[in-house]
């Protein structure tokens, strides 16, 4: 029979008046999210380069590494720009409706560059 009694090191209290602050103001937060410009950006542009990244067709593995390289090197230079385009675009307090529709829109787009995808990798699985 194991025993189910945890010791206190294990357990995770906060250390400092700091911690239960922290903890507090993240429990008073609203349950509806807040959408940011950059997350939109950064998260269906991260989704259509994995996406390009998996319909590489296999006749093409031996230039994978490169064609890796190089989506990875637009997903990077989206993750570096993230921390100031944030700052930037919440600074500038735009309209919650103004963003759900570019959140829209953004994931039309994405939905729209994700089905061509589709569509070029089954056009040359046929071809081939």
């Amino acid at each position: 029979m194991t025993s189910v009694v945890q010791k206190p090191s294990d357990l995770d209290f906060p250390e400092s008046s700091q911690d239960i602050a922290q903890i507090k103001k993240s429990s008073k937060k609203s349950p509806q999210t807040k959408i940011s410009v950059c997350d939109v950006m950064k998260n269906n542009t991260s989704s259509v380069i994995k996406k390009m990244e998996f319909q590489v067709p296999a006749y093409l593995q031996q230039y994978t590494d490169l064609y890796t390289a190089y989506l990875h090197s637009f997903d990077q230079i989206f993750g570096t720009c993230y921390i100031a385009e944030k700052e930037f675009f919440d600074k500038l307090e735009i309209d919650e409706n103004a963003l759900k529709s570019f959140d829209n829109i953004s994931n039309t787009f994405k939905d729209i560059i994700s089905s061509q995808i589709d569509i070029s990798t089954q056009s040359l699985d046929t071809y081939v």
